[in-house]
């Protein structure tokens, strides 16, 4: 029974097999030990073209692989491989049908053995793979005839196949390049990083770089490669693509060495400006002051007319040479914009003031208008606004015989701490052509016609003007009609509120003109001794008690031995400045005493530079009594009173210095003027010899020190000219600018320093009035 139910099971599954062999829908072939065919499905039929099995059964089943495609050895290898009964055998090859056509055919072995492992049979599957060839072929086509640098390698840099483009590229044929590390390819200096990139690979399964390959040749080329992973058969290889950038290396290296070259020639050209004007300068410089000197002395007509030539032609040259190096400055982008306060009333009187002797020269009257809604403080930069001005006021009065020129300013807009002023400079001279008006602003440009040839200059000012004005966000444009006059409109933005204005905000908020301050002990620290002469007349009928320093080692010394109420601090000085002398205070002594910043910088961001170091408070000089009574008020915590302060109405007829001002800031008190005044005297010739000393051994440091000191002195006599001289004296000491500049302002002030002199003998009653 048992038996009969085997036999049966056995028929069963050969019925099962045969109908799955028969039915199935891949190509199978049954082939004995010899090689032969046994057997063969539909499917087989189909493949090949046949119709009967018996056209097929007895053939080999080489019989079926293209003739001359892999008969003989071939053909022998994969018979040995059928013969030895392994389990599996994959290939593909190109196959025949029965009407002689071609296909490419993928077989698949499998070996049949009985329970012994004896071998029964052999199953061939055998499937079309025609179309996966084909797009294999192209593919490999457009592989190899790629303009791409494409390449394959295996994971430890092997290569497996590379294109005609690389080997063309390096200079090698693709025998050679196959099996060799891609490693040796490289340049020996970046050899290392080979490793690294077979890391990335394994880690990324991808990696993205530039490669720096050697041709068979030496030739270097830079491959800028994208490449990644794949995974066939359980075997993972590199797909590598590039592309060749070494004429983009080659042209960056070019644009380099051109970018150096043109730095190299800016700073040659740079050092031969600076150069120049100081080898300029230097006869320039001595010829202009013994003129001044030799104009001093007893001089008949002609020796005066001369020595004004040669003073008229020395300024001449020295302008000239101004106008080439602030140009050259400005075109090699060498210029950076300050943010001070500016009060531009006063800065177009300063400017008509230092340019009054040469509007007399041409028999011009110049005055000033400004606009009643004008901001009383804007925020720019006072210096190459005056600049501007001085320029376009210059050009007005060149152009100008015997007329009128108007200096002014208005509010074209304002809002949200914002402004745009529109400064203008209009004149009664010979006027533009309306065809010259497009290019009046282009360099080395004059008014080119008959009459207007006998002007000096160089045509630069207005260039220099238009660029100044540009790299400020403004506009600059100009009206003219010949022989009528012209009028140049410059629109520049300002900010209406700075830091010292937000500072004063708060001290015009608590203005007082007296402070109960009785006993209260101030330690007041300033190196100028006008300064601490100021103040002390401020404090005067205060019955506080003052201690002063001159400097702040000075006064850290001082605060060890006593205590202070409050310290009203200046914030330059020798020795140890404001900002290190609170940092003292505050980290070394652990003193919390009021400290106030007292300083002439106005520049944005300086209120909080005082307030980040400690101090509590910051006042602006100039600034007024009541100012310094409120600020006093406020941190004391004392009882004020406020009153209308009367002050008499200036004497006239001063040109250099202002009585108004000095008035003001001596509160009306003749006493305390004329020690402020006998101060400036003995302390100004001093400072004066120390300013020509640090110019003449280019000591940046001291120069921008005396500057800020000296002109807080000149400033509280309202000689508003040498002011803003020292102004500028203090912001190129600090800038570094070419100390020729700097030497033409000490100039500029020595020779207007005896005027403010004669001016105060006359206020002091020296002068016999």
């Amino acid at each position: 029974m048992k038996a009969t139910s085997a036999i049966l099971l056995s028929d069963m599954a050969n019925i099962d097999y045969k109908t799955l062999f028969e039915d199935a829908p891949m190509a199978y072939l049954a082939v004995n030990n010899e090689g032969k065919i046994n057997n063969v499905n539909q499917a087989a039929l189909s493949l090949f073209g046949y119709r009967y099995k018996k056209e097929l059964v007895g053939l080999n089943a080489t019989d079926l692989y293209a003739i001359g495609k892999i008969r003989g050895a071939k053909a022998q290898h994969v018979f040995d491989q059928y013969a030895d009964g392994k389990n599996k055998v994959r290939l593909e090859t190109e196959m025949i049908k029965k009407d002689g056509s071609l296909f490419w055919g993928g077989i698949h072995v499998n070996a049949i053995k009985d329970t012994q492992g004896n071998l029964i049979t052999r199953r061939v599957a055998i499937i079309d793979i025609s179309d996966r060839k084909k797009s294999e072929e192209k593919y490999r086509k457009l592989f190899q005839h790629s303009n791409g640098l494409l390449c394959t390698h295996d994971m430890d840099g092997i290569v497996l196949t590379v294109n005609e483009a690389c080997c063309n590229a390096l200079e090698y044929t693709e025998k050679e390049l196959i099996g060799t590390s891609i490693g040796d390819l490289l340049a020996d200096n970046t050899r290392q990083a080979f490793g690294l990139y077979i890391k990335d690979i394994l880690a990324n399964h991808r990696s993205e770089g530039v490669m720096k390959m050697v041709s068979r040749t030496g030739k270097i080329l830079y491959w800028k490669y994208s490449n990644v992973t794949h995974e066939e058969d359980g075997k993972m290889t590199v797909i590598g693509s590039a592309i060749d950038i070494t004429e983009l290396i080659s042209r960056e290296k070019e644009l380099k060495q051109a970018k150096q070259m043109a730095e190299d020639s800016l700073r040659i050209k740079d050092i031969f400006l600076s150069n120049m004007s100081h080898e300029i300068r230097t006869p320039l410089n001595s010829m202009l002051g013994f003129a001044d000197l030799l104009s001093d002395t007893s001089l008949n007509k002609v020796q005066s007319d001369y020595t004004s030539i040669i003073r008229e032609s020395t300024e001449r040259l020295i302008a000239i040479v101004n106008d080439i190096l602030d140009f050259s400055k400005i075109e090699s982008g060498h210029i950076e914009f300050q943010k001070a306060a500016i009060h531009p009333d006063e800065l177009i009187d300063s400017v008509i003031t230092m340019m009054s002797s040469k509007a007399l020269m041409y028999g011009n009257k110049v005055t000033a208008k400004c606009d009643k809604n004008l901001p009383k403080v804007i925020y720019g930069d006072p210096v190459r606004l005056t600049q501007i001005l001085i320029n376009l006021l210059n050009n007005a009065i060149k152009f100008t015989d015997q007329g009128k020129i108007e200096v002014g300013a208005k509010t074209i807009s304002k809002k949200k701490g914002k402004a745009i002023l529109q400064f203008y400079v209009k004149d009664t001279g010979i006027g533009i052509p309306i065809e010259k008006l497009e290019s009046i602003f282009d360099r080395f440009t004059q008014v080119e016609s008959d009459h207007a040839r006998r002007y000096e200059g160089v045509g630069l000012g207005l260039s220099i003007v238009s660029k100044l004005v540009d790299l400020q966000g403004g506009k600059i444009r100009v009206r003219s009609q010949v022989d009528k006059g012209s009028t140049f409109l410059v629109e520049l933005p300002f900010d209406t509120e700075g830091e010292d204005s937000r500072s004063n905000k708060l001290q015009k908020g608590i203005e007082l003109d007296h402070v109960d301050l009785a006993g209260r002990k101030i330690l007041l620290v300033d190196d100028n001794r006008m300064n601490r002469k100021l103040v002390m007349a401020y404090l005067a009928d205060t019955e506080a008690h003052v201690d002063l320093a001159i400097n702040g080692k000075i006064a850290v010394a001082m605060m060890v031995k006593k205590q202070y109420d409050v310290v009203l601090m200046d914030m330059q000085m020798p020795e140890m400045d404001g900002y290190t002398a609170t940092k003292v205070i505050r980290n070394e002594l652990e003193d919390k005493v009021p400290i106030v910043a007292m300083t002439a910088h106005a520049l944005a961001g300086e209120r909080e530079k005082c307030l980040a170091v400690g101090m509590n408070e910051y006042i602006s000089k100039p600034f007024k009594r009541e100012q310094l009574m409120g600020v006093l008020g406020m941190l004391l915590n004392a009882k004020g009173t406020t009153k209308k302060r009367k002050t008499k109405k200036a004497a006239s007829g001063y040109q250099h210095i202002s009585l108004t001002e000095l008035e003001r800031n001596t509160l009306g008190n003749k006493e305390v003027m004329e020690e402020l005044v006998t101060i400036f005297l003995e302390d100004a010739p001093r400072e004066l010899q120390r300013l020509q000393n640090a110019v003449a051994e280019k000591d940046y440091d001291l120069l921008r020190q005396i500057g800020h000191s000296l002109k807080s002195s000149y400033e509280m006599l309202g000689a508003k000219a040498a002011f803003r001289l020292l102004r500028e004296i203090e912001h190129w000491a600090a800038d570094k600018e070419p100390i020729h500049r700097i030497a033409d302002n000490t100039r500029l002030l020595l020779n207007l320093h005896p005027k403010v002199i004669r001016e105060l003998d006359g206020v002091m009653g020296k002068d016999g009035k």
